[in-house]
């Protein structure tokens, strides 16, 4: 008895076994040269350990260097690959921001992999900064993107987009998880087909807020035939007058097509100086799905000149709220739900405490077209062109039937979306 009493209390004096946390992985270290290819090639070795990489913003010496990509022209030689979970992370200190001059897509996301990209200025890549093509998840914070160089297309437009997410050769699978874009600063864009953030075909939950956007000449955010949640929040987005040319109408952001997304377009700050832009758009079409249950909240939109809309649903966008919007300004309509002219009709959208007082409208504040029915709008001033069936109006004066403006107005967004059809492109990529 003892003995057994003994070992008990031997037993009981030992502290228990605690396991140890596993070290935090290394952070792989990578300075520029200013040397191309070795500035591609020293990233590429880097981001192939997977876990953490630090780009500095100086050379070994202390001094400021950006990472030499080669000139933006289309090689593969140019582009750091993707192929495993990684965090490529830039650095701000008092000699500058670490900064990657030219390459062609910088940063390119090829298999299933969770990616982040962070603090990093890109100046004058061809085609893109990032694309992702591929991933379980992706984070894209607090970059800085400038001058992206377009790169030449088969029917002769150049495209160049800031950060593109592209998963049309997977849509269900491709890019999954969550992804996030924030913070970004997304500038001075002069390709044809030019967008700042494009996300296309993409099942992975989605966040865009608190990017600034200023100069594109196509659209500030672009995301077509989403099938998640798609949050657009809180961004500032100036595309511009625009370039001479057909394809500059320089859109707040368009939203195109469905695929069960769930879209939430919240608190953003549009400024629209094209006259052909919308400041906000969404559209449904029988080929890219039609839109159902958008939410359009809080955001403020100012127009200057546009012969379209502040806030624009166009085709077959139905049950989607429209609330607490202000749109200012001047241009042809506010806010306006204009038919593609195919069967697809827009129901029981809610238009309500929209504040249009300070939009100088060339038409109508607002302006229901033949395919609405049983829309709700409410306000408390303004003029409204109703050419649909069972709206029902408070508190804006009507200003009649008007075919023949509604005709004008439905022409005038088909031309622009013809004009827009290339736009919806899966583009060029390094393995072409």
């Amino acid at each position: 008895m003892l003995v057994a009493a003994a070992a008990v209390l031997m037993a009981a004096a030992v502290p228990p076994m605690v396991a140890l946390a596993a070290p935090p992985p290394p952070v792989h270290v990578v300075h520029p040269t200013g040397q191309f290819p070795a500035d591609v090639e020293n990233v590429q070795a880097a981001v192939d350990q997977g876990g953490s990489v630090l780009l500095k913003a100086t050379d070994v010496d202390g001094r400021p260097v950006a990472f030499n990509f080669g000139t933006p022209v289309r090689s593969p030689d140019r582009v750091v690959f993707l192929e495993t979970d990684v965090a490529v992370v830039g650095e701000s200190v008092s000699q500058g921001q670490t900064t990657i001059n030219g390459g062609y897509i910088p940063f390119f996301g090829v298999t299933k992999s969770h990616t982040k990209i962070q603090g990093i200025h890109f100046d004058g890549p061809l085609v893109s900064a990032i694309i992702i093509i591929r991933s379980s998840g992706s984070e894209i914070l607090d970059n800085r993107i400038s001058r992206v160089v377009g790169g030449l297309l088969p029917f002769g437009l150049t495209e160049g987009r800031g950060i593109k997410f592209l998963g049309n050769s997977d849509p269900a699978g491709a890019i999954t998880g969550t992804v996030r874009v924030a913070g970004n600063v997304i500038e001075d864009m002069h390709a044809d087909l030019s967008d700042a953030i494009v996300f296309d075909a993409v099942a992975a939950a989605t966040a865009i807020v608190h990017n600034r956007i200023d100069t594109v000449q196509s659209s500030g955010i672009l995301v077509i035939e989403s099938r998640n949640t798609v949050t657009i929040a809180r961004n500032s987005i100036r595309p511009g007058p625009g370039d001479p040319g057909e394809f500059s109408f320089g859109n707040g952001m368009t939203i195109v097509g469905s695929r069960g997304a769930s879209y939430r377009v919240q608190q953003n700050q549009v400024l629209a100086e094209n006259p052909g832009a919308d400041g906000i758009l969404l559209a449904g079409f029988d080929d890219t799905g039609l839109i159902d249950r958008a939410v359009v909240d809080g955001n403020t939109v100012e127009m200057r000149g546009s012969d379209f809309g502040g806030i624009t649903l166009f085709g077959g966008v139905s049950r989607s709220l429209v609330t607490n919007n202000i749109v200012k300004g001047d241009g042809l309509l506010g806010i306006d739900l204009v038919s593609d002219g195919s069967p697809a009709l827009a129901v029981s959208n809610t238009l309500t405490g929209n504040n249009v007082a300070l939009f100088d409208e060339r038409l109508a504040d607002v302006f229901l077209d033949v395919h609405t029915r049983d829309t709700v709008l409410t306000g408390s001033g303004g003029m409204v062109v109703d050419l649909g069936s069972g709206n029902r109006i408070t508190g804006y004066g009507p200003i009649g039937h008007k075919q023949h403006i509604g005709t004008q107005i439905r022409d005038a967004h088909n031309d622009k979306q013809d004009t827009l059809s290339p736009t919806f492109t899966g583009g060029m990529s390094p393995a072409n």
